[in-house]
């Protein structure tokens, strides 16, 4: 049994308290939003699953704590993906706490910041996020300034969506940013005036524009060894001098690497190697290079090569060496196939 899509939306009518029967397992997009006379405690029933966007959105006369049950999977994902509406609870400004599962995997997200919490500017306290979370989405706490404390990002997490932070005024301390997670999105931690200092996980690929924006970052530290990829302005605004903290004997690296190139200060800290028991460790030397690379830990059937730009420059096969004399200076992707379907990437830099 299931609440249609936008079934109650703008009903204005209503006056009290929301009695939802226990036979409801979805809520669908916009069955409450914007009913401003509903008030008091919002009780959802323990056989929900799922909550789409907008349901409750700009129900503002709610209060109190906001409990998800454990149910709950998924927040703010319908099927198929609605943009350009309200996040679930969006601008529900009377909610004073928030209570997340552990069952829950997905906090969704929308278009400019059309987060699922986005600008509940009430909720208060630490935000405790569930350990089997792997994605926070588009502006999913965009504007929630009544959060305090450190942030503590689950090692489950994969994706970071863009906005998902802007504006947490109250959160403070270091970011920590799990090895898991691969992506952070466009704003992701902008004006984020508590954040001091930032560490990034070993299988981050890529950062987005202005993630940092307006947060006053002083201090970077790194586990990848591969330098992730980066938006011309991720880092917009951070001081390039600042200390950046890199693994050993990836110096080099990083510094023939577009964007991280721009830094000055990097330290290398041995600390920083992430041992994976019971991964493919693939090594790639020397690294950088002037004439021939190798590769080591696989055998490979396949070698791609791609530029800065992402053009494919030479393919090799049945061979864990790339000649690379001659080539432009820069720094280069590497696609690897190994014999055994396993497929990674690497970065060389060709120093000419």
């Amino acid at each position: 049994m299931y609440l249609g899509a936008a079934a109650f939306e703008w009903c204005s009518g209503f006056d009290g308290s929301l009695g939802l029967p226990d036979a409801i397992n979805r809520i669908q997009s916009s069955t409450f939003e914007g009913c401003e006379g509903l008030s008091g405690m919002l009780i959802i029933p323990s056989s929900v699953t799922s909550i789409g966007p907008a349901a409750f959105g700009a129900c503002t006369g709610f209060t109190g704590p906001l409990v998800i049950p454990e149910s709950v999977t998924e927040l703010n994902t319908p099927v198929p993906p609605i943009n350009g509406i309200r996040g679930t609870f969006q601008e529900c400004t009377g909610f004073t706490s928030l209570v997340l599962p552990e069952s829950l995997r997905i906090i969704g997200g929308g278009e400019g910041g059309e987060g699922c919490f986005a600008w509940c500017s009430n909720l208060s306290g630490t935000l405790n996020l569930p350990d089997s979370l792997r994605e926070i989405g588009d502006g999913a706490f965009a504007g929630c300034v009544g959060f305090t404390g450190i942030l503590t990002l689950p090692d489950s997490l994969t994706y970071i969506g863009s906005e998902a932070f802007m504006g947490c005024t109250g959160l403070y301390g270091e970011i920590v940013i799990p090895h898991s997670v691969t992506l952070i999105d466009v704003e992701a931690f902008r004006y984020c005036p508590g954040f001091t200092s930032v560490t990034l996980g070993a299988r981050l690929e890529r950062m987005e524009h202005n993630v940092f924006m307006d947060t006053p970052i002083e201090a970077i530290k790194i586990h990848a060894e591969t330098p992730p990829s980066l938006h011309f302005n991720a880092f917009n605004g951070i001081d390039k001098n600042i200390p950046v903290y890199i693994p050993c004997h990836t110096l080099d690296l990083y510094r023939y690497t577009e964007v991280w190139g721009e830094f000055t200060n990097f330290i290398e800290d041995c600390s920083l190697v992430v041992d994976e028991e019971g991964s493919v460790e693939v090594r790639v030397y020397p690294n950088p290079a002037s004439d021939l690379v190798t590769i080591e830990g696989i055998e490979a059937v396949e070698m791609q090569v791609f530029n800065a730009v992402g053009q494919l420059v030479e393919t090799v096969h049945h061979t864990n060496q790339i000649v690379v004399s001659g080539w432009a200076k820069g720094v280069y992707v590497v696609k690897i196939m190994g014999n055994d379907g396993f497929v990674c990437t690497k970065r060389i830099a060709v120093v000419g």
